[in-house]
């Protein structure tokens, strides 16, 4: 079958649900497209090439911000990414080490004295 033949289909389809589709919106006969930053062909789909780029090109993170940030980057791209859970795991396993440390810090700060100043205020 070709292509014209299975956009016939394709809209006989619509037509027969009374649906409808924007011309001027479709775009029909190419090879690849973008969608949803993934460029989408014959032979699947696959990461936008800038967003690799962006990826590979990324500054080692150096603050917990900067590894969230990177984290949400490669996550996006995983299913693409070859053992990405083991390899995502090593990093979020810090992430929760670090907020441990965090946490047990806040958790020696001291208390209020009493609430006896807030009593003599009123």
């Amino acid at each position: 079958m070709q292509h014209e033949d299975h956009l016939k289909i394709v809209f006989e389809r619509l037509s027969t649900y009374g649906l409808k589709i924007n011309i001027s919106k479709s775009v029909f006969g190419l090879e690849e497209i973008e969608f949803l930053l993934y460029l989408i062909s014959k032979e699947g789909s696959k990461p936008l090439p800038e967003k690799v780029k962006a990826i590979t090109n990324y500054k080692k993170p150096e603050t917990l911000h900067d590894l969230r940030i990177f984290l949400g980057m490669i996550n996006f791209y995983r299913r693409y990414l070859k053992d990405a859970a083991k390899n995502q795991a090593l990093l979020h396993d810090y992430l929760k080490g670090a907020k441990k440390k965090r946490r047990e810090k806040y958790s020696g700060q001291k208390k209020p004295k009493s609430s006896s100043k807030i009593v003599k205020m009123t």
